[in-house]
């Protein structure tokens, strides 16, 4: 998991993994169950053997997961995770054996990123398998305590007017900022501009007609700056008279 999706998913400062949840399938299954966490700076997987050592994971859960279909079940760590969204998690798990019955769990597809992998054993005497990669990842919630920071990133972006050369924006800020940093685009190049506003509000000018432009906003709250609030905008192409 991502320390940008943990962003996105509201988390802007550092707290503590108490625990997870998996969406239990179809069938209801009782199954002995490993769970390890631990922290990389993979983004995915770029081979099935680019992975984390478990000397480098914590183990959190270790006894029997019950679940009941098509519910929500939670796995308690035996010890909590200290994590900040400037790493991504990895997380193991690993079941010494299959029951017969074996329940499934619901997934989602992270394409075009290999962001799962798998593997399987028929033995204990048997050797470490050989996993295969997937784009389907196990859905998944934490349970995180974390402080709110003093300075928050802005959200609610809405995009208000666009012209061919234009775009006028408006969002929801941080009571505590002093100003807002847009940085702003085209999409897929390196070349940036910024602006500053004092407001809840900018529009950018002398822009390309037709455009794709990828647009950050940060809140700036004294000395400290927050994750970027991004979002996508197309400038309108110029009429053309005949």
């Amino acid at each position: 998991i991502t320390a940008q999706e943990m962003i996105d998913l509201g988390m802007e400062g550092p707290g503590t993994i108490h625990s997870l949840s998996l969406h239990a399938g179809t069938t209801a299954t009782s199954v002995p169950l490993r769970v390890y966490v631990g922290k990389t700076t993979l983004n995915e997987f770029s081979s099935a053997s680019d992975t984390v050592g478990l000397s480098g994971m914590t183990l959190v859960f270790n006894g029997t997961l019950v679940t009941t279909a098509n519910q929500w079940v939670t796995i308690p760590f035996s010890t909590p995770i200290d994590y900040s969204p400037d790493s991504n998690l990895i997380v193991y798990f690993y079941r010494p054996s299959v029951p017969s019955g074996n329940g499934t769990f619901y997934y989602t597809s992270t394409t075009p990123a290999y962001r799962s992998f798998y593997g399987y054993r028929s033995s204990s005497s048997t050797a470490n398998p050989s996993f295969t990669r997937t784009y389907y990842r196990v859905d998944m919630k934490f349970d995180i305590c974390y402080q709110e920071p003093y300075c928050t990133r802005p959200s609610n972006i809405v995009v208000v007017d666009t012209t061919d050369s234009s775009i006028e924006l408006s969002w929801t800020g941080c009571a505590n900022a002093d100003s807002y940093l847009i940085t702003y685009g085209v999409t897929g190049s390196s070349s940036t501009a910024e602006e500053y506003s004092n407001q809840n509000s900018v529009t950018l000018y002398t822009l390309t007609p037709g455009t794709h432009y990828d647009i950050a906003i940060r809140s700036i709250c004294g000395s400290d700056t927050t994750f970027a609030e991004t979002i996508h905008v197309v400038t309108l192409c110029r009429p053309l008279t005949l």
